[in-house]
Order: C-alpha cells, then structure tokens, then sequence
C-alpha cells in the first residue's frame, strides 16, 4: 500500500473589506512586477518605463485629457459588466455590444445628414442602447430559456459583431474613394466638445449613467431583486421573483450600456466608421468591473486608471519604444493575480494523505 497526497478545499468564513482592499492591492503590485519583468526583457529600466506611464498619462494636462477620452467609453462598458455581475451573470460581450452600439450611431448619422444636433444625438444615442441591448437580450434568452451559458455566447457574439461592422466598412458605407471608412458626420451628428482637448461631452454621460446605475442598484425594488438573485437564486424563486425574466433584462440594459459606449465613441472621437470599431474596451470592462468589485461608482475611478494605462502605454511606446503589448500582460496579469487571490481568500488549501493500493 502506497499512501497518495492529495489537495482539498475548504471554505472559509466571509472576508471583510480590509481582506479584499489587501488582495486587490497584493495583486495590482505583483501584475507590476511581472510586467516590470518584461519591460526589463526589451532592454527598458521598469521603473522608468513606469514611471514615464504615470506621468504621460496624468502629469501633463495634455496626457490627462486623453486619459479622460479613454475613461468614458470604459466606463459605460465597465458598467456593462458590472450590472450582470450584481446577479452572478458574466457578460463576455461587452466588446460586441460597444461594436454594435457604434455601428447602430453610424447609420443613424449617415441616413440623416445635416439634421440638427438635438434630434440626431438622441437618435443615434437610442438607436446605440437599443442595439446594445437587443445584441446582448439575444443571450440572455438563450440563458433564460435554454440554460445556454451567456459566458459562451456573449463571447461568441463579439466576434459576430466585428464581422458585422467590417462588413458595412468595406461594403455599403464604404468611401468613394475605395478605403474602409464611411463619409464623416455632419457637425450635428458630433458631440460637442468641452474646450479641453478631445473630451467631449460623452463624459457627463457616462458619468451620469454610472451615478444612475448605482441609485436604481440601492434603492429601487427592482435593484433588490438584482442583488437578492445573485446571493440566493434559491431564496429568490422561492420568494416568487422571477428569474428568467430578470436575466433577459439584466443583459439588455448591460448591452444597451455598452452600446451607448460605442455611440461616445463614434460620435465624440472617430466621426465615421471604420474597419477598426473593436478598440478592447469591452474585456478591458470585464478587469474594470471585478476591480470595482461591481459598484458603479468605484468603476468611474478604476475606468480612469486604466484610461490612464490605455493614454501612457501609448506615450512609453513611442518614446521608449516599449511594445504596447506590455500593457495587455499587465491587464491580463492582474485579472489573473485577482482571480487567484480571491480564490485563496474564499477557501483554504489543504493537503493530506490517503492510501492507495498497489500497482
């Protein structure tokens, strides 16, 4: 008889907040670490590199303005996240969606010219947040109905969408002079600037959604409903809530959130469409949302901060000559660092042994 060792997992009790402020703080140094690793493997001092990040991304006035252009779509597609994660849902498609809200404002703008900004903004906005919502209501069906997981789907949805979009851009919107890119907007069909760089006045509406979200969360019934399905789905059917119908909506409004991500987009930076409307904001959300730990309010700050990654990676890698691609291992990193910490906080790793019989 040989004796074998084996793991096993066991609970732990409920970690307070301090717990999960050090994880999340553990994590975010050792994803550091591992991406200063590979900036040292190019040649590049990390702590230069880093510091150079931080500073191109909030140390100039010009640096903080397009960390501001990167944080409002992040936040309407972190929200985007962050809603289903309230109910235990993971919505993978936050990218699709933000495609589809893009390209929903495009047709909008283009079968509209020269209309005024009030009826074409509305427009385009309403047309992003039913397409969002539509595109990701799909999934939720599927969940609700046929039990099809909405990890798989919204996932897959993404790349449908993408293809969706290229297919306008080197088809019927394309240019006459031959390029993938639709006409540019008329000036109605624009957000309107602030007079700070390109922050345009898709800010304050991300800024509003995200304050909208979090009041509706607290204190409406339907709010509760969301919160009370995502800790006990038993407790809620058996207080008569209604589940399937509250995952159909859940993802619509996740979608019609990170549509309107992509109606900001287009109408306040790009003004046309383009074969390259998937930008990686929607599965940078998904990092956005589990760091904020789902509250809509902590997702404006962490939104900023990875708008800041997005603004001084790009700096670091045209004065440094650091690949871009560093910034998409630290992200990775980190969700990876988080999810392991977060498992290690929930339960407790034991090792033991038991005997085996003989070969």
């Amino acid at each position: 008889m040989r004796p074998l060792t084996f793991i096993t997992f066991e609970k732990r009790l409920e970690p307070g907040r301090g717990a999960r402020l050090a994880v999340t703080l553990a994590s975010l140094f050792l994803a550091l670490v591992l991406s200063g690793l590979v900036i040292l493997a190019v040649g590049v001092n990390p702590v230069e590199a880093y510091t150079a990040l931080f500073s191109g991304a909030f140390g100039t006035l010009y640096g903080l303005s397009e960390t501001l252009v990167k944080t409002t779509p992040l936040i309407l597609t972190g929200l985007a996240v962050a809603l289903c994660l309230k109910m235990r849902l993971w919505n993978i498609g936050a990218e699709g969606q933000f495609v589809i809200g893009f390209l929903a404002s495009v047709l909008i703008a283009l079968a509209l010219p020269g209309r005024p900004w009030y009826l074409l903004l509305p427009l385009m906005a309403a047309a992003a947040l039913v397409g969002g919502g539509l595109w990701a209501g799909a999934a939720g069906l599927l969940k609700a109905r046929l039990g099809v997981s909405e990890i798989i789907t919204t996932l897959l949805m993404n790349w449908v969408a993408i293809l969706f979009s290229q297919y306008f851009a080197y088809g019927p919107l394309k240019g006459l002079d031959g390029f993938p890119y639709s006409p540019a907007f008329c000036p109605g069909a624009c957000l309107p600037s602030i007079g700070w760089g390109r922050v345009n006045a898709g800010l304050f509406l991300a800024l509003a959604a995200a304050v909208v979200l979090h009041l509706v969360l607290k204190h409406t019934l339907w709010g509760f409903e969301v919160r009370v399905i995502g800790d006990s789905p038993k407790a809620a059917r058996a207080a008569g809530m209604k589940i399937e119908k509250k995952i159909v909506l859940v993802l619509a409004l996740a979608g019609g959130l990170a549509g309107l991500g992509g109606f900001v987009e287009v109408s306040g930076i790009e003004q046309r469409l383009s074969p390259h409307t998937a930008i990686g904001y929607g599965y940078t959300a998904i990092l956005i949302a589990w760091l904020a730990r789902s509250h809509p309010l902590l997702v404006i700050l962490v939104a900023f901060l990875f708008g800041g990654l997005y603004t001084g990676g790009e700096m670091i890698q045209v004065g440094m000559g650091v690949p871009v691609a560093v910034i998409r291992i630290l992200q990775g990193a980190i969700l990876f660092f988080l999810l392991a910490g977060d498992f290690l906080m929930n339960f407790r790793v034991r090792f033991g042994k038991k005997v085996s019989s003989e070969r």
